[in-house]
């Protein structure tokens, strides 16, 4: 079971507005770095850890997500 109320949808939003910013300024600032993937793998990690966060009704799924 999932909260998908007003306040989680635009929190999801916002968590997705700035990762998107955040990937498109990677283009600019990693160009030709050898540890680019690294870095595009962890800030997804990061984005589902924080959507799971978001969405999860109580603190045993968040800590078990």
């Amino acid at each position: 079971m999932l909260i998908l109320d007003w306040v989680s949808m635009g929190f999801l939003r916002i968590v997705s507005l700035i990762t998107g910013m955040v990937l498109i300024f990677r283009d600019y600032y990693m160009e030709g770095e050898e540890n680019e993937r690294r870095f595009v793998y962890l800030v997804l990690l990061f984005v589902f850890s924080m959507w799971i966060l978001i969405v999860s009704p109580n603190l045993l799924r968040v800590m078990l997500g």
